[in-house]
């Protein structure tokens, strides 16, 4: 309503904004009406970027609609594999303005390479987590261990050069293949150094205590860099291994560390 109301707001720090997202037949209407308002207002240009989506189609590319019969009901796929699962489907299937094929199976399959392996991963750290490995990761000194913090370190990188330029397919895609190397090579190869928990060796107590303080790490470094696509299953994941603020979108976002 400026400049009859928040004129102060508009003329200090909220304007112009940082993007806009609308689909793609917006282009000759909001995107441009917004710009000649901001014109007219002798403002300038109302927004710095745009996310421009692309239309949900369905599996054989055709437009959904209900006469034709094959809408899908988003409500009853929520309810199925979760919010987190639609939305990190829509990132990462292809880029925001390409028109999306829906096809069922494809949810299903983010769901087990993403979210699934995630939890599964959570669940071996649970297992074996006690008060000696719930506390902040020294620097790494097994060989697995600073392979996955090099590995956290550029998956976070990779997110964070690519989120500040709005692209969010190459940080979602990023995403979903540290998740796969998290768990099919890490884990999968730390198995028995873990369960040296439970060991009366001090040697191999303390390898256990080491590769499971990097799982947590890795967990809560990974929940932060999840949040801005998957808020709830994020939230989840910070919770679970001991995130210390009230929620992880109150974290700060994650320095890129540097393992020599």
């Amino acid at each position: 309503h400026y400049p009859f109301e928040n004129k102060e707001w508009i003329e200090t720090k909220g304007y112009p904004a940082d993007f806009i997202s609308e689909a793609i037949d917006q282009t000759r209407g909001w995107f441009y009406t917004l710009h000649a308002v901001g014109v007219l207002m002798g403002k300038g240009a109302a927004y710095k970027n745009v996310i421009c989506l692309g239309h949900i189609l369905d599996a054989e590319g055709k437009k959904m609609s209900k006469s034709v019969g094959n809408i899908v009901d988003p409500f009853m796929l929520m309810e199925k594999y979760g919010a987190d699962a639609l939305r990190f489907w829509m990132y990462s299937v292809n880029q925001p303005g390409e028109p999306k094929n829906f096809d069922e199976k494809t949810v299903d399959e983010v769901v087990k390479k993403v979210f699934n392996l995630a939890t599964n991963i959570l669940a071996f750290y649970k297992l074996y987590e006690n008060p000696a490995t719930n506390v902040e990761a020294k620097a790494p000194e097994h060989v697995l261990d600073r392979w996955l913090a090099a590995l956290l370190a550029e998956v976070t990188k990779t997110v964070t050069e690519n989120l500040e330029q709005y692209t969010l397919l190459e940080a979602t895609r990023a995403i979903r293949d540290f998740i796969a190397d998290f768990s099919q090579w890490y884990i999968r190869r730390s198995r028995d150094r873990i369960k040296g928990i439970e060991s009366t060796d001090d040697v191999e107590r303390n390898d256990a205590i080491a590769a499971l303080q990097t799982t947590r790490m890795a967990l809560l470094e990974l929940s932060k860099i999840m949040a801005p696509f998957t808020p709830f299953f994020a939230e989840y994941l910070y919770r679970e291994v001991g995130g210390e603020m009230e929620s992880v979108h109150l974290e700060s976002w994650p320095r890129i560390a540097r393992i020599d």
